[in-house]
């Protein structure tokens, strides 16, 4: 798969049994893998909704400085910002 380049993915949804399902390790992966919460964070998915989802979890937790990709990774394709396979 291609993502933005340098990227971590946390996704704040699972593909369940019955479709798409909340990941119960959410929170603890984001504190694990993003310790300072001022620090400024850009997130994204592939269309834009789930990371204003992922955003408002984030925020609850303390994060202070998110960002959301508008458009989400496909606008980020589009615009031809970089990318690593």
């Amino acid at each position: 798969t291609t993502s933005p380049a340098g990227a971590i993915s946390v996704p704040i949804l699972l593909r369940g049994g019955l479709g798409m399902n909340p990941n119960p390790q959410f929170q603890t992966d984001v504190a694990s893998n993003l310790k300072d919460k001022s620090e400024t964070i850009i997130v994204g998915c592939k269309s834009g909704m789930r990371s204003l989802a992922a955003i408002d979890v984030m925020t609850k937790d303390g994060y202070t400085s998110l960002i959301n990709v508008k458009g989400g990774f496909d606008g980020w394709l589009a615009a031809g910002l970089p990318v690593e396979k």
